[in-house]
């Protein structure tokens, strides 16, 4: 999928040259239990792309945690939005540019455990 990130941006920008590749990674944790490793969580990257963030990519957490999206464009003009699903809430991360000096991005995205109950939710002072 990421091989097609860097054919579908090149293609939005005709007569310039193929960006440098770089990478966004990082680790997901869970706020709700002392940043416990969140493994098997499914990770999102987007792009922002005529103003509108793109899905780009999609991975899935090791058991460490960790995700990884390698050989994307190192190019200012794009905005990058990872993004975690964890127990059907998404959980954005930190907006990322990358470029030729600063190719590499490394991030933590928190997500949290769900309220089951009650519901519905009740708030209290």
């Amino acid at each position: 999928m990421i091989a097609g990130i860097l054919l579908v941006l090149a293609q939005l920008l005709p007569g310039q040259a193929t960006p440098d590749a770089g990478s966004i990674s990082g680790v997901v944790v869970n706020a709700s239990k002392d940043n416990a490793l969140v493994t098997g969580a499914e990770v999102a990257l987007r792009v922002k792309v005529d103003g509108q963030f793109v899905l780009a990519g999609e991975t899935i957490t090791d058991e460490q945690g960790q995700f990884l999206f390698d050989n994307i464009p190192a190019d200012s003009e794009y905005v990058y939005l990872p993004g975690a699903n964890w127990q059907t809430v998404h959980y954005p991360g930190q907006r990322v540019r990358l470029d030729h000096q600063h190719r590499r991005a490394n991030i933590k995205i928190e997500v949290r455990d769900a309220v089951k109950s009650p519901n519905p939710l009740v708030v209290r002072n």
